[in-house]
């Protein structure tokens, strides 16, 4: 049940990025999540990852969306779905 929702979530996402980002892959918004502010999220379509951007000082620290907590999904997608 959870891949499912994994999947679920990971596709609307993308399906959401793709639609605010008007042809451009990332987005620049700012969504407090489990482990810090998130920054950016961009789509790489041929690689079909979303990577999350979270900015600390100088430094670009990037998370892969399936390797987060399924709060943290749920968080950035509702986040994304409210714009």
């Amino acid at each position: 049940m959870k891949k499912i929702l994994d999947n679920v979530l990971k596709k609307k996402t993308i399906d959401i990025i793709n639609r605010l980002g008007k042809g451009i892959s990332e987005i620049v918004i700012e969504i407090e999540v489990s482990f810090g502010k998130v920054e950016s999220i961009e789509y790489i379509k041929n690689e079909n990852r979303i990577l999350i951007h979270c900015f600390y000082d100088d430094f670009d620290i990037s998370f892969d969306f399936e390797d987060l907590d399924e709060w943290d999904k749920i968080t950035i997608y509702q986040s994304l779905k409210t714009i």
